[in-house]
């Protein structure tokens, strides 16, 4: 019995070490055809900013992302203050939802829909939820001069003029 409930800890660990596969950190130079696109998700609970650090290295915070062209869902783990660099292939993908386990697990969904431009870097804004208890509020916002110098920081030889183009949320019903 414990062996089991210790080899489900140990997959669990290492599927939550696991990184994005669209984490701009984890390689060296950009695909061939593909674009950047970069921002942050601000998690706010009771008029505080949430950190996303995970526990164990395991996120506690990842959105799910659905390109428009294809069926297969991406799921991006997030930490510390939510900021993102990400590489995709040029196209048009939508922030669709989120998973946060903190008190418990808490999902929901978002709709914030962006594109990503060949051989481009493009700030797409920060997208804040905000937390009333369970209930929570979407929003995008412009926060183009603090994420422009984290991006310039982390990549200081690139040459690209950066494009500020924000997510649109979709309207409710």
């Amino acid at each position: 019995m414990i062996q089991k409930h210790f080899s489900l800890f140990i997959i669990l660990l290492l599927t939550g070490c696991a990184t994005s596969p669209i984490d701009l950190s984890e390689i060296k130079s950009l695909p061939q055809g593909e674009g950047i696109v970069f921002g942050r998700v601000k998690v706010i609970e009771g008029r505080k900013e949430k950190n996303l650090s995970s526990v164990l290295g395991e996120s506690q915070f990842r959105v799910i992302i659905l390109p428009d062209n294809s069926s297969k869902a991406i799921y991006v783990p997030l930490k510390d203050d939510g900021s993102f660099i990400w590489h995709l292939p040029e196209g048009s993908y939508t922030i669709a939802s989120f998973e946060w386990r903190s008190h418990g697990t808490l999902e929901g969904r978002i709709f914030a829909n962006y594109r990503v431009l060949k051989n481009k870097a493009t700030y797409i804004g920060t997208l804040a939820i905000s937390f009333s208890g369970t209930r929570y509020v979407t929003y995008v916002a412009d926060e183009y001069e603090l994420s422009s110098v984290t991006f310039k920081h982390k990549f200081p030889d690139m040459q690209e003029e950066v494009i500020r183009y924000l997510m649109q949320m979709e309207g409710r019903r």
